[in-house]
């Protein structure tokens, strides 16, 4: 279990932070315009499960729950890959075939 507890404070301090980043992609988005890859990945395995094709090449992020939130589910794909990229992390694939976001080596 993890012993930090993040107060209301620093939450809101660093969201001051964030919103003072000119090109921070911090708007969470209604609708899918142009949608990162991952998130086009997401969609389809969502969607098309049957047909999607699960390899150890194809970054997408897994969701188990009622199939009515899918768009929501989605908008908050996008925004998380999105801001996790603009702040430098990278998603990648493990030998074992499981998607991870490296958060230690953020260049």
């Amino acid at each position: 279990m993890f012993c930090y507890k993040i107060t209301q404070k620093e939450i809101l301090e660093r969201m001051d932070s964030y919103m003072g980043l000119k090109k921070a992609p911090i708007k969470f988005p209604k609708k899918l315009l142009n949608p990162h890859y991952i998130t086009q990945n997401t969609k389809r395995s969502l969607l098309d499960n049957a047909r999607f094709r699960k390899d150890n090449k194809t970054i997408y992020l897994r969701y188990y729950g009622n199939k009515e939130y899918v768009h929501r589910v989605l908008c908050l794909t996008e925004f998380l890959v999105r801001f996790l990229e603009f702040r430098g992390y990278t998603f990648k694939i493990d030998r074992n075939g499981e998607i991870y976001c490296d958060i230690l080596h953020n260049t």
